[in-house]
C-alpha cells in the first residue's frame, strides 16, 4: 500500500493557514534562502507521523505556529493528522481525520481526539503490517521486538547532518539512542524486507521459543547433575550432623553411598518430643495479678498519706484552738453581762472605735472549746483508721512478694521448655536438610523427569527445524541483498562514485555500504569524499524503497532529502557560497561546484521516481536551482526568498 505526503498545513493563533502542497508519485523540490523553514519540513512530517518528541526549531519564527498538520495519501484513503505546538519536549495528543476525501479543516474544527499510539496503529493497519515478533536468540538478553511504523521511519528521512555522513546510513542512528536504533533496525529490517515470509513467521518464532526452552531445560539438568555429583561427601557431612544432635549413633558405617542413604532415610522417622507447658499461661496470669496488686498497694498508700495529712492538720488545729482559748480565758476581768463598749474597761478612757461586747467574746470562747472537744474525741478513731490502712498495705506487699517468687519459679521451668523446643527445632532443620538431599539424590535415579523434559524440548526444536530452517531466512536475505547490490552498483556507476568499478552492496550486519574490492572490501567510512558518502546514502535508500514498493512491503513510499547538493561545494568558501544561495538560477551557475555531478544526482532521483511512478515520492529541500526542465517542473513553489517562506512573514 503506497503512502505519500499530499500537503503540510500550518495554523497561527488567528486561525490563518499556510499550506504547502506536494505532487504524488514525483520528485518535489523546495529551494530558497537559508532560514526560510526548509529543513523543518522533515521535523514537521515526522512529528505528524506519530513521533512524540517535538524537534521543530525553537525560534520566534516558529513561535507563530499553533498547529502543525500533514495530509497523507494511503492508497484510496486520506489521513489528516494535526498536532499542537508545545513549549515542552514532547506532545502525544493529536487530531486525526480519516476519509477518502479531506478538505483542510479550519482551526476551530481541530480537536484532540487521538494520540501517537493510535496514529501509528492506524497507519500500520492501512500499510498492511501483520502480527510479527522478532525473538532474540536464547543466549541474548534483549526483549522480543515487533516491527512497527516506528521502525519504518528510519528509511524515510535524511537530514542535513545525515545525508552524507560517512559513519552511518539511516535516520536516527546518531545521538544518544544510536545503539538502540541500530539494534532495532537489525531486528526488524528482515521483516520489512519480507525475508521472513508471513506464513513462516509464526513457525520461526515458535522455533526460537523452543530453542530457548531447550536451553533452560539443559541448564537446569546441568545444575542438578552438579548438585548430585558430590552426594557421598555431602551425605557423610549430614551423617555427622545427625550424630551431633543424637539422631544417629556414633558408630554407624558411612563408607558406602547406599549405607549412607539408608542411615539418612532412618532419620526421616524422627518425631519431635512432645512438650506441654502451661507456664506461659500461668506467668501471664501471675503478671496480671501482680499488676492488680500493685494498683491496690498504690491506692492504699495514697489513702494512708491522705489520712496522715488530715491527722496532721487536726493536730495543728487543736494546738491553735487551745492557744486561742487560753488567751480568751485569760481575760477573766470580763464578767458575764455587758459593759460600756465606748470606753476602755481598764482605764475608762473614751475609744475611737467601740469594742466587742463581753457576751460576744464569751460566745467565741465557747465555740472554740466545743471544737477542741470534737477534735479530742475523733483523734483516736483517726489513728485507728490509719493503722487499719497500714495493715492492709503490708498485706498487699506480702502478696506482691509471693507473686514475684512464683513468677521466677515458673520462668525457670519455662527456660527448660525453651531448651527442649530449641533442640526439636535444631533437629527438625537437620532432618529437613537430609530430606532435601535425599530428594536431589533420588531425582535422577528414580524420577528422571528433568531428562525427559530435555528430551521433549529437543523434540520440539527438531520438529520446528524440520518445518522451517533458519537457513531459509538467511538465504532469502542473501537473495534480497544481492538484488539490492545490483541496483546499487548500477546507480553508483551512473553517479561515477569512487570505487564504482567494484560491485557496491548493502551490508545488513553492519548497516553500511561496501565496495567489494577483491581481497580487501572497502567500507563506506573508508571511502574518500563527501560526494561518495552522499552517493552511498542515495543508492542505499533508493534501492530499499524500490524493493519495498515492488514487493508491496508495509513501508511509507516517500523519501525526504535535506540539502543533498551541499557535498558538491566542498571548500569552505564554496560551501559559504552555497549557504548564501537564494534559489536563483544565476546563484547556482555562478558558484564554483561540480555542475555535472549535481545534474547526475538529480537525474538519478528523477529516473527512480519515474520508474516507480505513481507509487514513489521524493521531496528535496535545497539552496541550489538548476536550469533544467525536470528540475523546474519539480519545484513546489517559487524559490523561497524575499518574504516567501514556509511561514508567512506577517505571522511573525
Amino acid at each position: 500500500m503506497s503512502m505519500q505526503v499530499r500537503s503540510i498545513t500550518l495554523y497561527n493563533e488567528n486561525g490563518d493557514t499556510r499550506t504547502l502542497g506536494f505532487k504524488l508519485g514525483a520528485v518535489n523540490i523546495v529551494t530558497g534562502s537559508s532560514k526560510t523553514g526548509k529543513s523543518a519540513i522533515i521535523s514537521i512530517i515526522e512529528y505528524c507521523l506519530g513521533k512524540s518528541e517535538f524537534n521543530i526549531p525553537d525560534s520566534n519564527y516558529f513561535d507563530a505556529v499553533r498547529w502543525y498538520a500533514v495530509l497523507y495519501q494511503i492508497g484510496d484513503m486520506q489521513l489528516f493528522i494535526a498536532k499542537p505546538s508545545t513549549t515542552g519536549s514532547s506532545q502525544r495528543q493529536a487530531c486525526l481525520i480519516k476519509s477518502t476525501e479531506i478538505e483542510i479543516p479550519a482551526i476551530d474544527e481541530l480537536t484532540l481526539n487521538s494520540d501517537d499510539t493510535a496514529i501509528k496503529s492506524e497507519i500500520s493497519a492501512l500499510l498492511g503490517f501483520t502480527s510479527n515478533l522478532n525473538v532474540p536468540d536464547e543466549d541474548e538478553s534483549r526483549e522480543p521486538l515487533e516491527a512497527t511504523l516506528s521502525h519504518a521511519r528510519f528509511y524515510l528521512f535524511q537530514e542535513q547532518n545525515e545525508i552524507a555522513n560517512k559513519n552511518f546510513l539511516f535516520h536516527g542512528q546518531s545521538g544518544q539512542s544510536s545503539s538502540f536504533v541500530t539494534r532495532s533496525m537489525l531486528d526488524t529490517l528482515p521483516y520489512l524486507l519480507g525475508a521472513i515470509p508471513e506464513n513462516q513467521l509464526e513457525l520461526l518464532n515458535a522455533l526460537k521459543r523452543a530453542k530457548r526452552n531447550l536451553r533452560i531445560a539443559q541448564r537446569r539438568l546441568s545444575e542438578e547433575l552438579a548438585i548430585v555429583s558430590d552426594r557421598l561427601d555431602r551425605g557423610k557431612g549430614l551423617i555427622a550432623e545427625a550424630q551431633h544432635v543424637g539422631l544417629l549413633p556414633e558408630n554407624v558405617n558411612n563408607d558406602e553411598l547406599e549405607v549412607v542413604l539408608e542411615n539418612l532415610r532412618n532419620t526421616q522417622l524422627w518425631q519431635p518430643t512432645k512438650i506441654i507447658s502451661e507456664a506461659t499461661d500461668q506467668i501471664d496470669r501471675l503478671n496480671e495479678s501482680l499488676r492488680l496488686l500493685r494498683q491496690q498497694a498504690q491506692q492504699k498508700h495514697r489513702e494512708i498519706k491522705l489520712a496522715k495529712t488530715y491527722q496532721s492538720q487536726a493536730s495543728n488545729f487543736s494546738s491553735e484552738a487551745s492557744f486561742q482559748a487560753q488567751r480568751l480565758e485569760s481575760i477573766g476581768l470580763f464578767k458575764n453581762g455587758e459593759s460600756d463598749t465606748d470606753s476602755c474597761p481598764l482605764c475608762s478612757s473614751q475609744l475611737a472605735e467601740p469594742i466587742a461586747s463581753i457576751s460576744e467574746i464569751n460566745r467565741s470562747l465557747e465555740n472554740i472549746q466545743e471544737n477542741l472537744q470534737t477534735v479530742v474525741r475523733e483523734t483516736p478513731r483517726l489513728q485507728e483508721y490509719i493503722d487499719g490502712l497500714t495493715s492492709e498495705h503490708d498485706g498487699l506487699k506480702q502478696q506482691l512478694e509471693e507473686a514475684k517468687i512464683a513468677i521466677v519459679q515458673l520462668e525457670q521451668s519455662e527456660e527448660e521448655y525453651e531448651r527442649l523446643r530449641d533442640r526439636n527445632a535444631n533437629i527438625a532443620r537437620i532432618v529437613g536438610r537430609i530430606s532435601l538431599y535425599l530428594e536431589s539424590v533420588n531425582f535422577l535415579d528414580d524420577d528422571d523427569s528433568l531428562r525427559l523434559t530435555v528430551q521433549q524440548a529437543q523434540s520440539e526444536v527438531d520438529k520446528y527445524e524440520g518445518m522451517l530452517s533458519e537457513e531459509d531466512t538467511q538465504d532469502a536475505l542473501d537473495s534480497i541483498l544481492l538484488l539490492l547490490s545490483q541496483w546499487m552498483s548500477e546507480w553508483a556507476t551512473q553517479l561515477k562514485l569512487e570505487h564504482s568499478e567494484y560491485a557496491y552492496s548493502f551490508n545488513l550486519r553492519k548497516l553500511t555500504v561496501i565496495a567489494n574490492r577483491i581481497g580487501r572490501p572497502i567500507e563506506m567510512k573508508r571511502m574518500g569524499s563527501g560526494e561518495t558518502w552522499l552517493g552511498c546514502h542515495l543508492i542505499t535508500h533508493l534501492a530499499l524503497h524500490k524493493y519495498f514498493i515492488e514487493q508491496n512491503r508495509p513501508v511509507p513510499s516517500f523519501l525526504i532529502l535535506d540539502q543533498p547538493s551541499q557535498v558538491y561545494f566542498p571548500d569552505e568558501a564554496d560551501y559559504a557560497s552555497y549557504r548564501s544561495m537564494e534559489g536563483r538560477l544565476e546563484d547556482t551557475e555562478n558558484t564554483e561546484h561540480d555542475t555535472a555531478a549535481v545534474e547526475r544526482m538529480f537525474q538519478l532521483l528523477f529516473n527512480v521516481c519515474e520508474e516507480l511512478s505513481p507509487n514513489f515520492q521524493i521531496i528535496v529541500t535545497e539552496h541550489a536551482n538548476l536550469r533544467n526542465d525536470k528540475f523546474q517542473q519539480a519545484l513546489v513553489e517559487q524559490p523561497w526568498r524575499d518574504g516567501l517562506a514556509l511561514i508567512p512573514p506577517e505571522w511573525v
